[in-house]
């Protein structure tokens, strides 16, 4: 069995189907015996897998996807998922950070961040979060690169490795990418 098709095996079957027409790919929800639903994101062009993510167990039941629906203006994807009896809805973010350049900032603030971006809508109330908690608007560049400002922190990695950054186009909805 392959990594990238990790949860499929015999007795899988597919539970949900949807597409995200903003970034060509077809959503696929599969649900393997005894396990917890994976959602694929597979290219529409060349039908390669492009992204996968692994529901949870919760106790001794499995999350299983009974249906999916795509939110394009927030660039959500809506997952109402069955435990047991009862009904719980996931929300999985439909855009993601790819790229920051300069990989590090000054912890002084005012270094220029150009954030790579897939998926994003044309808008520009989108933020940038930093991993020290702080955050700053960022500027709608085109639809692949956003840029930002890093402000002022008090500390840094031990290392002096780079910080992941991270965005959100609404509170409560940030990208959780680890690059930086």
């Amino acid at each position: 069995r392959s990594s990238d098709t990790e949860g499929v095996g015999s007795g899988t079957r597919v539970t949900s189907v949807g597409a995200d027409a903003r970034l060509n790919n077809f959503l696929f929800a599969v649900n393997g015996p005894q396990e917890p639903s994976s959602i694929y994101k597979v290219n529409a062009t060349s039908l390669g897998i492009y992204g996968m993510v692994r529901l949870r167990a919760r106790g001794p039941s499995q999350e299983v996807v009974h249906s999916m629906a795509v939110e394009d203006a927030e660039r959500r994807l809506h997952v109402l998922t069955i435990v047991g009896n009862e009904p719980l809805l996931i929300t999985l973010l439909l855009y993601a950070v790819i790229s920051v350049v300069p990989p590090l900032a000054d912890v002084a603030g005012g270094t220029q961040l150009t954030v790579g971006v897939e998926g994003m809508p044309d808008r520009t109330s989108s933020d940038c979060y930093f991993s020290s908690g702080a955050f700053s608007p960022a500027t709608w560049q085109s639809a692949t690169h956003l840029v930002c400002v890093a402000p002022p922190v008090n500390s840094t990695s031990a290392g002096c490795e780079g910080e992941a950054m991270e965005i959100s186009l609404t509170p409560g909805h940030v990208t959780e990418n680890m690059v930086g």
